[in-house]
């Protein structure tokens, strides 16, 4: 007999499949190195950085990290600077 190919041809139960063994195995996790390289495709992808050529991929990333630093420099002192001394100065 052969598979059934859909959810509603399904076998019976008193129905064998002959030679065919479906073993499944459980997910794989991934080590460190594999995560990393895993995200930085997808990055490459999801900003279509895999089209430039390598000088262009580095000055893009330069540009994305300057900015993510500035922001990150922003927010820490227009909010969390004031907040940190306020309650820094509440214990002297």
């Amino acid at each position: 007999m052969t598979r059934p190919t859909s959810y509603t041809e399904s076998a019976t139960a008193d129905e064998e499949f002959e030679d065919e063994t479906v073993v499944v195995q459980p997910p794989r996790t991934r080590s460190f190195k594999e995560s990393v390289s895993l995200w930085v495709y997808r990055y490459n992808l999801s900003t279509a950085l895999y089209m430039l050529e390598p000088w262009e991929r580095a000055l893009f990333n330069i540009v994305v990290i300057s900015i993510l630093a500035y922001t990150v420099y922003g927010l820490y002192y227009s909010a969390l600077h004031p907040l940190f001394e306020r309650i820094a100065t509440s214990y002297m």
